[in-house]
C-alpha cells in the first residue's frame, strides 16, 4: 500500500469497482491547508504502511471526478470502505 498521486478518473472508478479501501484526497497545489495535510497524510502512510492506500486528487486536473464527488472545500478527505464512502471531512481545522 502507498501514497498515489493523482489517478485518473477512471483509475479511481476502478478502485471503487474492486471494492478498495482507502483514503482519497481531493487537494490543489495553490491550497496552503492542503499542503499542510499532505505532512500529516505522509506520516499516516508510514504509520498504517502496508494496511491503507492514500489517494491524492489535484481538483484542478479531475474536475469531472471533483464534481461526481461533490467536493465544495478542499481539503476534502473520503474514507473508502469496500468501495463506498465510509465518511467524508471537508475544510481544514
Amino acid at each position: 500500500m502507498a501514497i498515489i498521486v493523482n489517478p485518473t478518473a477512471a483509475e479511481f472508478k476502478q478502485m471503487l469497482a474492486e471494492k478498495k479501501t482507502f483514503l482519497a484526497d481531493f487537494y490543489a497545489t495553490w491550497c496552503g491547508p492542503c499542503k499542510m495535510l499532505s505532512y500529516v497524510l505522509e506520516d499516516i502512510a508510514k504509520e498504517m504502511g502496508e494496511r491503507i492506500d492514500i489517494v491524492k486528487i489535484d481538483i484542478d486536473k479531475e474536475p469531472e471526478l471533483t464534481e461526481k464527488m461533490d467536493i465544495t472545500i478542499i481539503p476534502g478527505l473520503f474514507f473508502i470502505k469496500n468501495g463506498e464512502v465510509a465518511s467524508r471531512y471537508a475544510g481544514s481545522r
